[in-house]
């Protein structure tokens, strides 16, 4: 598996945010999740809610969204199908197995703490919606 590897996002996203409210999520302590499906490299965010302009989450909350479209570190922006999501300050990318981003999703807890729960108490069962 990869090393994490750390970037700290530009906020340079400000003027986008401001033009695009109707879209715009901002998040912190986020983490670019990798997970290969059949061969591929799927790309998903993980983060914690500081503002959104949809009101579909509250600050504090957590967001795991559907796969990355475009990402780009130098302005801080990840687009997703129907979202904009602005990264506020440092995160990390990581690689994940698709059980693990499963979890991460289901109980709403980053990577690092999935894999220290699972190293310390034993393995996460997530019921079957």
């Amino acid at each position: 598996m990869k090393q994490a590897k750390a970037v700290d996002a530009l906020p340079a996203w400000r003027d986008t945010a401001d033009s695009n409210h109707e879209s715009v999520c901002i998040v912190r302590e986020w983490e670019v999740i990798e997970v290969e499906i059949d061969h591929d490299i799927t790309k998903c965010l993980y983060g914690t809610i500081v503002s959104d302009y949809r009101g579909r989450f509250e600050n504090g909350d957590y967001v795991f969204t559907s796969a990355i479209k475009d990402i780009d570190f130098d302005t801080g922006l990840v687009r997703t199908k129907n979202s904009l999501y602005c990264l506020q300050g440092g995160g990390e990318i990581l690689s994940a197995s698709l059980i693990e981003a499963y979890k991460m999703k289901k109980i709403g807890q980053s990577l690092h703490l999935v894999r220290a729960i699972e190293n310390d108490l034993g393995q996460i069962i997530v019921p079957d919606d």
